[in-house]
């Protein structure tokens, strides 16, 4: 793209016909967030005596975010005849322009007052008590000014001011403000430093849920027993250094996740969309607003209610420690926004969704298998999390929801199967799993009704980690993974579609793999039809052929540093310094099936909707140089 020809014509196609180059996009497509932040906070202490300890803690956090997008005026004609170049038939590439800019300035205020007591209530026992309270309040301004290249558009191309505009720019301002206070407690008993009961309890209030739910108590219970203290005597020469059994229950309360959900309060001018065109508002003085396109709910608060119990077992003086911990988590109200019927009038509702139940096992080992005399020291530490998740209803007894995706593919929370599962079209199979193909075409038929083709919640994650270190270098190395899970990739769509994959190198007619065709007494007789794989990948390629497994093993960092001898820090007025090279994200190995999308990359954000590459942008290696200096 941005290719001249001799005639002075602007031409494209070098890199397909449905594409733009990479490299042109990356120089005339631009982005950009700038941030400041300021964090501060002040504390306040009265001790009136050596067991109580009293303090005020007050703070603000203080960010302005301002974002930039400017998107470029072009028209292209194609390079390649078979798109009618040169002709008035001709498949043009062409955008208006624009350009965005956003302010948002967020201010937080919070507040706590705690009084802690301790106290040793004999030679065995000991109290350690606290009561607190809490109140926050965020006000965030947001004013948005925007030249949209679909609706708008710029006069003078590479000219990004909102004096540049086709017509009236669209100007936004929104203003939200959240508040919360709490009053919570604890009270912890010890016994010979060996056996300890903890309980709490905590009382939110939170603007953000319907007034007449919006105050939630929720408590909590843990008990632990340091068993090799208890048995410390018989245990001198043991090999087992530390041992600790723990067990808790908590119940957890959350409030919404943004303000107004209960009540939108937004109001916006608005755009008539016609067959003729479309009118922006305000027309010839007369003005038009619009409500917010989500359904007012009276939520309430979100709880769950979790148990496990742990183990902590440590070797030879803690050279090997491990823990584990088994865990049961049940969610219930859970607060989501889902689509809904637009004949309603809106698009999307936010409801208390329903119950969902986790269980899981979490381990952990650290391990040193060499420290010399001389320095030189041996880490390695590795992680494994294994979670089952399962949606037990639903509200207003419905079966599935939908929490993401787009057309022919759905992200849903479904009854019985794990918090986003994906629902596809997808090829037809036989009860051996073969393809069903038309007997005329040999193209697969795709299915009725879309099908169940995974979750993106992993079998299981972990990690491998190691750390060398001898006289101030030290050397990290950090692996992860995760195993299962499925992730829809657009690219992979695209790819085809294109014929840029590496299953569209073979472009002949060709028998579909593994398929056959149902003779009239619906038996599977195998396939001798040949099919195009053009018109497969083109017009017939459902999307549930671009739902692929999610398995990933990375090299998530690596690092070199050095920590500057003490002996020279003395005279530079510093306590230490450490200066590093790093990389993260450095290579990734990818199930056999995903050759396209790292499946981490998420166009969803940070919201319910996972598991989704939406053609987002690759993802990216990052290298540095840091130092860190310590006063």
């Amino acid at each position: 793209m941005d290719y001249t020809d001799a005639q002075g014509t602007k031409r494209y196609g070098y890199y397909g016909a449905y594409t733009r180059n990479p490299y042109w996009v990356a120089q005339n497509f631009d982005n950009r967030a700038k941030t400041d932040r300021v964090l501060g906070a002040v504390t306040i202490g009265w001790k009136p005596n050596s067991n109580w300890n009293i303090f005020n803690r007050a703070g603000a956090d203080i960010t302005s975010d301002r974002f930039y997008q400017k998107t470029p005026k072009y028209f292209f004609q194609p390079f390649d005849a078979f798109y009618g170049a040169g002709t008035a038939s001709s498949q043009n590439q062409s955008l208006a322009g624009g350009y965005f800019e956003q302010t948002v300035n967020t201010t937080t205020f919070y507040n706590d007052l705690i009084a802690s007591y301790s106290k040793k209530l004999s030679e065995d026992v000991t109290f350690d008590g606290m009561l607190g309270a809490n109140a926050s309040a965020t006000t965030s301004n947001s004013l948005a000014a925007n030249i949209d290249p679909t609706t708008n558009g710029l006069v003078i191309p590479g000219y990004y001011n909102f004096g540049n505009a086709v017509s009236p720019v669209t100007v936004t301002n929104s203003l939200s403000q959240i508040r919360s206070v709490a009053l919570y407690g604890s009270a912890k008993l010890g016994y010979k430093n060996q056996l300890f009961l903890e309980i709490t309890a905590r009382n939110d209030k939170n603007s953000t849920l319907n007034p007449y739910t919006n105050s939630f108590f929720y408590p909590s219970a843990s008990g632990s027993w340091i068993f090799t203290e208890t048995f410390k005597e018989k245990m001198v020469n043991s090999r087992l250094s530390y041992g600790k059994v723990r067990a808790s229950w908590a119940s957890v309360g959350n409030g919404a996740p943004n303000a107004y959900l209960t009540n939108p309060a937004a109001f916006a001018t608005t755009t008539s969309s016609t067959s003729f065109g479309s009118v922006k508002f305000p027309f010839n003085t007369v003005p038009a607003f619009s409500l917010g396109n989500t359904i007012a709910n009276q939520l309430r608060p979100a709880r769950s209610l979790s148990s496990e119990v742990g183990v902590e077992l440590g070797f030879f003086k803690d050279r090997i420690f491990f823990e584990a911990t088994y865990y049961k988590s049940y969610t219930y109200d859970q607060i989501i926004s889902v689509p809904t019927a637009p004949s309603s009038g809106f698009t999307s509702r936010t409801i208390n969704l329903g119950d969902v139940a986790n269980k899981g096992l979490e381990m952990a080992l650290r391990f040193t298998p060499v420290h010399t005399k001389s320095g030189f020291k041996w880490d390695v530490n590795a992680t494994y999390t294994r979670n089952r998740n399962e949606v037990l209803s639903l509200a207003d007894g419905v079966s599935r929801v939908t929490i993401g995706g787009f057309s022919g593919m759905e992200i849903a929370a479904a009854v019985g199967k794990p918090f986003g599962a994906f629902y596809a079209i997808d090829n037809q199979t036989d009860a051996n799993g073969y393809t069903i193909v038309d007997p005329n075409s040999g193209l697969p038929k795709p299915t009725t009704n879309s099908v169940y083709k995974g979750s993106y919640q992993p079998r299981f994650m972990a990690s491998l980690g190691t750390n060398l270190s001898y006289k101030g270098f030290s050397l990290n190395v950090l692996f992860d993974t995760k195993q299962g899970g499925v992730f829809f990739s657009r690219t992979k769509d695209i790819m085809e579609f294109v014929g840029t994959s590496a299953n569209t190198g073979n472009r002949d007619e060709q028998i579909f793999p593994n398929s056959v065709y149902l003779d009239a007494n619906g038996n599977s007789v195998a396939n001798t039809t040949k099919y195009t794989p053009y018109d497969y990948y083109t017009s017939v390629a459902p999307n549930g052929t671009h739902v692929l497994d999610a398995s990933y093993i990375k090299l998530r960092e690596a690092s070199l540093g050095y920590t500057l001898p003490a002996k020279l820090m003395k005279k530079t007025g510093f306590s230490s310094a450490k200066v590093s090279l790093f990389g993260n994200n450095l290579f990734i190995w990818t199930s056999k099936e995903n050759k396209y999308a790292d499946p981490e990359v998420n166009t969803g954000g940070n919201s319910d909707e996972q598991g989704l590459d939406f053609s987002a942008r690759p993802s990216l290696r990052n290298y540095g140089i840091s130092l860190k200096v310590t006063f």
